[in-house]
């Protein structure tokens, strides 16, 4: 049957799996694709710098890349932001320019998203072009109304420079109350709101009682829309929220919502305990406000601690421990995303070998296990997709583990690719260093600190449009590095020498102001897609664990137990094998092969 008689309904559900650029060429074929094709493209819009990262593999593909139509820079990642701007901004001018032609375009918007924090004022100028052009068109927004418009902007200092009509919208973001009021359709709203106290007024209690989906991100957020919501003693009953709880090293918490949980399908939840007296029992305590009875299929945890006493083992084992103990409350999970907020340097004080293999253990075993969990004969274990596990910076957590990254780096994948690049990578840490800001002056470059930058730079392969929960419905992020810019604590200094070439101990080293010509820097010898691959191979190991097949490996069979031979034909207890895990931007999708044996695909770094 050819594609132009199946009827509009199964044309659609086509369409979905294509991505960007396959639209646009179907489109430009005849007038029966284009109106279809179009509604698909206009849909859901994310403007940002970054590229998509592509497919490697045609196996088991989840087709992520045609979940937005991005507009963003040039195709390569290392051009300068100027040439990427001018490309931004002149097909945002184009976006506008054909909404103008042809006004029932913006009809077909339901979501537009700005991930990057624009710097360039032509660009910002284009943008709000297309804000305006968009907002003129009313499609009826009230809350009979069954079309849906969702405007995110993620950087709070882009808002203050467009000019938005929040009526015009259904999801919004909004920093102040004066804006929440204004708000009047709105049925998701992410809040920053500041500091700054406003009375109670019935517009605002009005848009509050109405939503669907209460995202809050940060501590001074939640004190204020708690403080606002019990002036109206409002109950709020979201199917979707974020919520914080923290507390502080001079014992005080953030105050609750007072939520529906029973209404919640998904949640976003920011924990993190700073009190030394506590020692992380609060955590527990604000879990089981939750009853495991809510209907909530996923779950995103984002650990939240901001003293250097919790940057200990046992602290992170512990908060493991209380997570995935709440994990096993929920017999409906299919998504689950745990963030970490380990040193930025990469500094434990006790990352030994034998604590990594037992925090290892926690997150190849137990966590599997724990969302594997279910209750014999009930009617909830009936999943209609696989669990998806994602885990945005589990790399910078396993890096503070020196003994761990170093075998890594001297002893791991000898493949054709790893061998050469993980030279390249032991010639980079030899000759640099990085800057100490306890001790004030630069020090000699740890696998530690070298594995948690390059950490943070594939973490930035996933930059949602939301919260932790909107991971799996962005296309990732082609993201390259000069291998010295580190955010926050670097950057990492070029030596020009070995480091044990030096005449002197580093510790009595007089820094020298002297630039030193890098090789590594700016060049093709050692891309970021490369080292991506390294890590995709290191983390081959732990996905196996994860998936059972451990068959052939001497050390993890335990002889004589029924199971030895299990070499992932069956799962525990019948329960539904994982769909997808994601690692710092290294992502597996996860099978059956046609014997019945669990396979794992790696999609962007094959």
């Amino acid at each position: 049957m050819p594609l132009e008689s199946l009827p509009q309904d199964i044309l659609a559900r086509i369409l979905d799996l294509l991505p960007q650029q396959d639209l646009l060429s179907l489109a430009q074929t005849n007038f029966h694709f284009y109106q279809p094709c179009s509604k698909k493209l206009y849909k859901r819009l994310t403007v940002r710098i970054e590229p998509v990262l592509r497919s490697t593999c045609h196996r088991q593909n989840d087709f992520i890349d045609a979940t937005q139509t991005v507009i963003c820079g040039f195709t390569n990642a290392k051009l300068a932001p100027s040439h990427h701007y001018r490309m931004l901004d002149a097909r945002l001018q184009t976006l506008v320019e054909s909404i103008t032609v042809n006004p029932e375009l913006a009809s077909y918007i339901s979501e537009l998203n700005v991930t990057t924090d624009l710097q360039d004022d032509a660009v910002i100028g284009s943008l709000q072009s297309l804000i305006d052009v968009v907002q003129k068109i009313d499609p009826q927004l009230g809350p009979s109304s069954k079309q849906f418009r969702k405007l995110y902007v993620k950087s709070e200092n882009l808002r203050a420079k467009l000019v938005v009509d929040f009526a015009k919208w259904n999801s919004i973001a909004v920093d102040n109350y004066t804006q929440l009021a204004a708000a009047v359709n709105a049925k998701e709203v992410v809040f920053a709101l500041g500091p700054e106290k406003e009375p109670w007024s019935e517009k605002i209690g009005s848009v509050l009682a109405q939503l669907e989906s209460v995202i809050i991100e940060d501590a001074s957020t939640q004190r204020s829309l708690a403080s606002m919501a019990s002036s109206g003693d409002i109950l709020f009953a979201p199917k979707h929220v974020s919520v914080v709880h923290y507390h502080d090293i001079d014992g005080n918490k953030t105050p609750l919502l007072n939520i529906k949980w029973h209404n919640v399908r998904s949640a976003q939840l920011i924990l993190g305990c700073d009190n030394k007296a506590c020692n992380q029992e609060c955590l527990a305590e604000f879990l089981g406000v939750i009853p495991p009875t809510a209907p909530i299929s996923a779950i995103a945890i984002r650990q939240l601690n901001k003293q250097k006493h919790t940057f200990v083992h046992k602290f992170c084992e512990n908060f493991d421990l209380i997570t995935f103990s709440f994990l096993r409350q929920f017999s409906r999970l299919w998504y689950v995303s745990i963030r970490h907020s380990p040193p930025e340097n990469g500094i434990l004080e006790d990352g030994l070998e034998g604590n990594y293999l037992r925090r290892r253990k926690l997150f190849t075993e137990t966590l599997p296990d724990a969302i594997r969990h279910f209750k014999k004969g009930a009617a909830s274990t009936v999943f209609a997709v696989h669990p998806i596990i994602v885990f945005p910076n589990l790399l910078h957590s396993f890096a503070c583990y020196e003994q761990a990254m170093n075998n890594l780096l001297w002893n791991g994948c000898k493949c054709e690719h790893c061998g050469p690049t993980l030279d390249l990578l032991d010639e980079f840490l030899m000759s640099h260093q990085y800057y100490n800001s306890h001790l004030s002056r630069f020090k000699d470059l740890t696998t530690s600190q070298l594995m948690s930058a390059i950490a943070g730079k594939l973490s930035e392969r996933m930059s949602p449009g939301g919260t932790d929960l909107d991971i799996d419905n962005f296309p990732l992020c082609k993201i390259e590095w000069d291998l010295h810019t580190v955010p926050g604590w670097g950057p990492f200094r070029c030596l020009g020498h070995h480091v044990y070439e030096g005449a002197e101990y580093d510790d009595d080293e007089v820094e020298s102001k002297q630039q030193v010509e890098c090789k590594f820097k700016n060049s093709n010898l050692l891309p970021l897609s490369a080292i991506a691959k390294c890590i995709s191979h290191y983390w081959e190991n732990v996905v196996r664990r994860m998936i059972f097949l451990n068959r052939g490996d001497a050390e993890d069979i335990e002889i004589g137990k029924a199971d030895e031979l299990n070499d992932g034909g069956t799962d525990y207890g019948g329960a539904p094998v994982l769909g997808k895990i994601a690692l710092n931007g290294v992502v597996f999708n996860l099978g059956k092969e046609l014997n019945g044996t669990n396979f794992s695909q790696n999609i962007y770094d094959t």
